[in-house]
């Protein structure tokens, strides 16, 4: 019960908080340490103004409501972070790197032809590559992609999972071109 319940709660909710903002932030662009450290960064902003609340009791129903009102506040706190940073203007005080780190440096061009995709493109490459694990519920696999992107339709789960591996060979396809079209082997990334 809130607000005795706050460090377990916390400790429940964490995972969740940290893994939305960072794949949000990978979607975004950023290298896996920079998405990694925004991740953190806003899960703790969260978790801090979670904290603010517990003299309030009853200010959270269930750790699943205080695990959604994080992800949304670490969100926003990430969402805004991300554009200031990209603006240049960050807050006084904060350090901004002077220079990528060595798998930032390697990285970078592979998430730029990355980004340059189409949205579906990258949501396919996305789901199949870096998973989220409560989302696909264990290893992903085409037939639980198709049921995620096309889970109206009224085709079968072969039929889903079929579409959804040529969508995903074709978005891979253009990742491959572009990294070749910057001198990049797409053999070293294993794709």
């Amino acid at each position: 019960m809130w607000p005795q319940d706050f460090a377990d709660w916390y400790r429940w909710a964490y995972p969740s908080v940290y893994r939305a903002v960072y794949r949000s932030m990978r979607r975004q662009g950023e290298s896996q340490d920079s998405a990694a450290d925004l991740a953190e960064e806003a899960a703790q902003e969260a978790a801090r103004r979670a904290a603010e609340q517990i003299g309030t009791p009853g200010y959270f129903d269930t750790r699943e409501h205080l695990r959604n009102w994080m992800i949304i506040v670490a969100r926003n706190y990430s969402c805004d972070r991300w554009k200031r940073q990209r603006e240049g203007r960050l807050p006084e005080g904060h350090d901004q790197p002077q220079r990528l780190s060595a798998r930032e440096d390697r990285s970078h061009p592979v998430w730029d032809c990355f980004v340059e995709l189409c949205e579906e493109d990258r949501r396919i490459l996305d789901l199949y590559y870096w998973p989220d694990q409560e989302e696909l519920q264990g290893r992903p696999t085409d037939e639980k992609i198709g049921q995620i992107l096309f889970g109206r339709s009224r085709a079968t789960r072969a039929a889903l999972g079929q579409r959804t591996r040529r969508l995903r060979l074709e978005a891979l396809a253009r990742l491959r071109e572009c990294l070749l079209r910057r001198g990049i082997d797409p053999g070293s990334w294993n794709l």
